[in-house]
């Protein structure tokens, strides 16, 4: 279906976009004055179509809406900022979601000194088509008070039919979960409340069965907050409670799920993270169950610590072209003495959960930020296309160049490599940019005109005290980072050097290892 996308004039950066017989990658970066973050990616028969939130000003308590569509090259087509549109003081977008020729903005905030939701249609020319403001129940008529509602997941189907989740206050002290649907005319169909005794704090995803819906529903089962769990509630179409699996079923640890991907026989792969109780070490967690919540296979992957800022999980999961399962998360690693963050995405046999491959991706300029994946999707060429955002909690002196938050985009080939022939293994298609065997690392594009990949190799001996850098060909040192772990794809900034040709030394206990000549347009 044709499309209209109006284009903005703010300044977009671009990132690097490599050509790889029969499969293409990229990665893009479009940072938007002082935050943006990429929700949603979908795949387009032009292209990927992001949704993002962005801060036009600073100091500005209103989030804007906007898109940018991105052809199968990596090439920004169009950029749309669609500015404020829920209406609403100290208003915050939780999610955005996109089907056909329309979109919907997700945001809460304060309307008639009212905690509320809204839902707001338009399609893609910015024309508002419907809003839907939702209230906590324990308020139905706006009443003011105490009572808040905090949206948490969204759920769009082919006949634009909507379910709706939300944490809501209890007029005196727990959180509840409150689901709506909606019609295609967003007029609520029915609520359903999810209480327990103890507290459930949030709805993180919904899924759709043959007849109604599943929610994943993390909840703390009493005062003393000494049993968290996610637990999986089935609904029917009408809004009836069907049934309800408990975490305990699949595992005896603390499970937080974050996506849930239906597969054949009604069966569920789950992606989040697990705890241990009475430790702080999360680990991302991958488990596959029946329709009666029977564990059929669980894959754990990593140590590392649970600190603020992060998911420290899978945040999303998919089936692939050849019937298997990637999911993409965040990894934090303590390397020399600092906490490193990376965005991290595992491709698993979907039938008894062996991992096939696992990639690590950084952005060297953001190093010490929070890298994260939201959104994850399979292409039709076998690949896979991710969007998230890289924050940085501490960072000072906030402007259009220096944003707190970068939303950013990644078109990986099917062997999940960036620089195609990161994996020696797998391999798709044939790669005339480097030689795979001998070199310590790979880089792409070359030339480059605004961002190169480079990929370090899995070798023993360059495991730590590995660094790289830029220089002229008469020797100005240009750039440099460390790199912290090997079998990684760090990405480095060119675009503000000159045109010319460079040398990129990879330098391993203050010993030259390598050369490679690259050429900066």
């Amino acid at each position: 279906m044709a499309k209209t996308h109006r284009v903005s004039f703010m300044m977009v950066f671009v990132m690097l976009c490599i050509e790889f017989v029969g499969q293409q990658t990229f990665s893009r970066r479009v940072p938007i004055i002082s935050t943006s973050v990429f929700h949603s990616v979908y795949v387009e028969e032009d292209g990927y179509l992001i949704t993002a939130t962005t801060l036009d000003t600073l100091g500005v308590d209103h989030f804007d809406f906007a898109t940018a569509l991105f052809d199968v090259n990596g090439d920004l087509i169009s950029f749309q900022n669609f500015g404020d549109t829920s209406n609403m003081t100290f208003s915050q977008m939780h999610s955005n979601s996109y089907i056909e020729d329309y979109y919907i903005q997700q945001a809460i905030g304060n309307r008639n000194d009212t905690a509320a939701a809204v839902y707001h249609w338009f399609n893609t020319e910015g024309d508002t088509i419907r809003s839907r403001f939702l209230r906590s129940p324990y308020l139905p008529n706006g009443e003011t008070g105490a009572s808040f509602i905090s949206p948490t997941y969204s759920l769009i189907l082919p006949d634009s039919t909507v379910y709706i989740a939300a944490t809501i206050a209890k007029p005196v002290t727990w959180n509840d979960v409150c689901i709506w649907k909606l019609d295609a005319d967003g007029n609520e169909l029915w609520h359903y409340i999810y209480a327990t005794e103890g507290d459930p704090e949030s709805c993180r995803a919904l899924l759709p069965t043959n007849d109604g819906i599943v929610a994943a529903i993390f909840s703390r089962d009493d005062p003393d907050y000494s049993l968290p769990a996610t637990n999986l509630v089935y609904i029917s179409n009408d809004g009836s409670f069907v049934n309800e699996v408990e975490g305990s079923t699949w595992n005896d640890h603390f499970t937080s799920i974050r996506a849930m991907h239906r597969v054949e026989q009604n069966q569920i792969i789950c992606a989040g993270e697990m705890n241990d109780v009475n430790e702080t070490i999360g680990k991302a967690y991958l488990f596959r169950i029946n329709e009666n919540g029977t564990l059929i296979w669980e894959c754990v992957v990593g140590d590392y610590p649970n600190v603020f800022g992060g998911n420290n999980s899978f945040s999303n999961v998919v089936t692939t072209t050849d019937n298997n399962a990637i999911a993409s998360g965040l990894y934090m690693e303590n390397i020399n003495d600092t906490l490193q963050s990376f965005v991290r995405l595992v491709k698993l046999n979907a039938i008894n959960g062996e991992i096939i491959w696992l990639r690590d991706y950084q952005i060297i300029e953001n190093s010490d930020a929070i890298q994260q994946a939201y959104d994850l999707k399979a292409t039709p060429d076998g690949g896979v296309v991710f969007c998230g955002e890289a924050t940085d909690y501490d960072q000072e002196n906030v402007s259009l160049e220096n944003p707190i938050q970068q939303g950013w985009i990644c078109k990986l080939d099917a062997c999940g490599c960036l620089v195609p022939g990161c994996d020696e293994n797998c391999i798709v298609g044939v790669n005339e940019h480097e030689e795979t065997t001998t070199s310590g690392f790979l880089v792409g594009p070359n030339p480059a005109s605004d961002f190169l990949n480079i990929y370090l190799k899995p070798q023993t001996s360059l495991q730590s005290n590995v660094r790289f850098e830029l220089r002229t060909t008469d020797g100005k040192l240009v750039k440099q980072f460390s790199a912290g772990k090997a079998d990684t794809t760090y990405l480095l900034d060119v675009s503000d050097l000159a045109s010319g040709n460079y040398l990129l030394t990879l330098i391993h206990d203050g010993q030259v290892k390598e050369v490679k000549r690259v050429v900066v347009e």
